[in-house]
């Protein structure tokens, strides 16, 4: 079943050149690596999870409303 918070972050990392991959609400292995991409980026905690703190920061760079 496809995530709208997944979604939403799959477009916030689009829009922030991490490519995700199709914008489908599903974490597959593209967007895996552009969650952990973004991470390393921002300074976060390595890893591939999509957490509130990796969400919230994405979201706020690409200027979109959780």
């Amino acid at each position: 079943d496809p995530n709208l918070e997944i979604r939403t972050a799959q477009v916030a990392l689009l829009f922030l050149s991490y490519p995700p991959g199709r914008i489908d609400g599903i974490i597959g292995p593209r967007t895996r690596a552009a969650i952990k991409n973004f991470r390393i980026a921002a300074g976060l905690p390595a890893g591939e999870e999509l957490d509130g703190s990796a969400y919230q920061a994405m979201c706020k760079k690409a200027g979109i409303r959780p």
